[in-house]
């Protein structure tokens, strides 16, 4: 079943990741540099340099599945990767997690630029109607 929710811990790998793996190479980055169990059912979050992209890994009854998300503009916000001596792998919150994808930003000015950026779309999309 296609699920997510708050009752899953959530990994994040700090360190950019090319989106171009696919299952095998990212179970290897849960493995080797994360030393996490793949088959714990936890999601293991993996984002890439410009921060535009995401692809969430899960193993779930059956087999394993990627979720992917592409940004139209702007950039995720992560503050883990700003930190110095952050460690390979960080929990992350549902909370975040969706905050992050809708892109919701703590910074009032980014946010300003989201919601105008998002008002536009939706001006745009009225207009096509």
């Amino acid at each position: 079943m296609f699920s997510l929710g708050d009752g899953t811990r959530f990994w994040l790998y700090t360190k950019p990741t090319d989106m171009r793996k696919n299952f095998n190479m990212l179970s290897g980055i849960v493995n080797n540099d994360m030393r996490q169990n793949l088959y714990s059912g936890d999601i293991f979050v993996f984002v890439n340099a410009s921060n535009n992209m995401m692809k969430l890994l899960r193993y779930e009854p059956g087999g394993l599945v990627i979720y992917n998300k592409r940004l139209d503009h702007g950039r995720m916000h992560l503050v883990e990767r700003i930190q110095e001596g952050d460690p390979t792998v960080s929990p992350f919150e549902w909370r975040r997690l969706v905050d992050t994808i809708q892109g919701i930003i703590d910074d009032p000015r980014c946010r300003l630029r989201q919601l105008k950026a998002v008002r536009d779309l939706q001006r745009e999309a009225a207009n096509k109607i």
